[in-house]
């Protein structure tokens, strides 16, 4: 988070998520069962499992089981849903 919002002192103290291209807001669960605290950077997300929208700049507490890493989607980022056409 970094490199891309360098001047951003909350963004840049956040070291367990980081952003996959422009467009994707990831947070890896590291401890089963344990909520985690996401970052949100200026904007609009979509979560991709559940299609819930938040607006950034915030910080949300969401559900983290092992099996759902929670990945959100930039508002108006391009992603391939179908790969193997």
């Amino acid at each position: 988070m970094i490199v891309a919002f360098p001047v951003n002192p909350q963004l840049v103290a956040v070291a367990d998520q980081y952003l996959f291209a422009p467009g994707l807001l990831v947070a890896p669960i590291l401890n089963d069962g344990i909520s985690s605290n996401i970052v949100f950077p200026p904007g609009r997300r979509i979560n991709l499992w559940y299609g819930q929208a938040v607006e950034g700049p915030r910080t949300l507490k969401v559900p983290a089981p092992l099996v759902i890493i929670p990945v959100y989607s930039k508002t108006g980022a391009l992603l391939p849903d179908q790969l193997n056409r």
